[in-house]
């Protein structure tokens, strides 16, 4: 069974953006990394937390390749405090890291674990990426500017939001061309995502007609 997604796609495409505008809306403790680029630098920041460009946070300077042992060191520390996450960011992972034994290592025992993961592969000619896509447990989707946009529904459904998404989008639709009334067919959708969420935050399902704090999508 598939529970781990991964994007994939040219450089710029937005395959990072779109990540972080659904992780805005994430509710579920996030843990795993992000790495950005910063002044030259690029630095392996947490998931969660305060993120601060810092040298103890710098993985290389862009053009002067990588130490294997800041992936090892940075990259399994971002990785080894899972307890009471919901969900695994790894954004992104690249060639870069092909000596990087010890964060192979931890990235794959992440895999074969049971936290979902939503991450980011470089398009690269690379082993390490190579074995990540063929995990069983591994979906990867390929971003394109064409169908950037048609990926919302898959993302929001790996995130336990596709009931939301579909409420919304009904709720719009009988706005539009149905009585007033007939808006209220919609609600069966809005209890299904009540309980998913629910479940997923390890709560009591909430009751008919109930409302979520934080029950938005933020783009």
């Amino acid at each position: 069974m598939t529970k781990h997604l991964f994007l994939t796609g040219r450089k710029g495409v937005g395959k990072s953006t779109l990540i972080r505008g659904l992780l805005a809306a994430e509710s579920a403790p996030l843990g795993g990394f992000f790495t950005v680029k910063h002044q030259g630098g690029v630095y392996l920041l947490p998931a969660a937390g305060e993120r601060a460009f810092a040298p103890e946070n710098l993985l290389f300077y862009c053009g002067h390749g990588g130490d294997p042992r800041r992936f090892d060191d940075l990259g399994c520390a971002a990785l080894a405090d899972t307890a009471g996450c919901g969900l695994l960011v790894m954004d992104e992972l690249g060639p870069h890291e092909a000596e990087a034994v010890r964060f192979q290592a931890a990235v794959f025992r992440a895999l074969d674990g049971d936290i979902p993961i939503l991450g980011v592969l470089q398009q690269a000619e690379s082993e390490f990426l190579h074995r990540i896509a063929q995990h069983p447990q591994v979906t990867v989707l390929t971003v394109t500017e064409e169908d950037r946009d048609a990926l919302l529904p898959e993302l929001l459904r790996f995130l336990g939001k596709y009931y939301y998404f579909v409420y919304y989008t009904a709720v719009l639709l009988c706005a539009l061309f149905l009585p007033k009334g007939i808006v209220s067919l919609a609600a069966p959708i809005r209890e299904k995502w009540n309980r998913l969420r629910a479940r997923r935050a390890g709560a009591p399902a909430m009751e008919k007609g109930g409302t979520a704090d934080g029950d938005h999508i933020k783009n």
